[in-house]
């Protein structure tokens, strides 16, 4: 076994998937120095995180703090309005006047041959 594989295993947690590979990984550590001074600090280091761990309790008033410091949804919804105000009256002007100026097109007629409106704006406005 590599010295690589035996740091990758001891840094996965692999170690323990199966009795082959911990008798192979403790057969590697018998023999090598480095990788048995890396195991010694790396649980030196896992030792000094469990030592160093404590409940975190959050305050109770942190919710409320968040909360108060988000804008509201009317402000929200203002700012969006009055951005996108110009340009929905451009567009609502935009297709008035589209539907306004154009006539019946070919559509209109083949739907309702038998209106006699529909066939003289036709006649008169041409096709759109």
């Amino acid at each position: 076994m590599r010295c690589a594989d035996v740091r990758r295993m001891l840094m996965d947690g692999t170690v323990a998937t199966s009795a082959a590979r911990a008798t192979e990984l403790d057969a590697h550590l018998a023999g090598c120095a480095d990788c048995r001074a890396f195991a010694a600090r790396r649980e030196a280091v896992r030792a000094g995180l469990r030592a160093h761990q404590f409940e975190h309790v959050p305050d109770a008033a942190f919710a409320a703090r968040v909360t108060a410091a988000l804008p509201g949804p009317t402000e929200v919804l203002g700012w969006a309005a009055m951005r996108l105000l110009p340009a929905a009256l451009a567009l609502a002007l935009l297709v008035s006047w589209y539907g306004a100026t154009r006539g019946p097109s070919v559509a209109d007629v083949l739907l309702h041959p038998d209106d006699p409106q529909v066939l003289a704006l036709f006649t008169l406005g041409g096709d759109s």
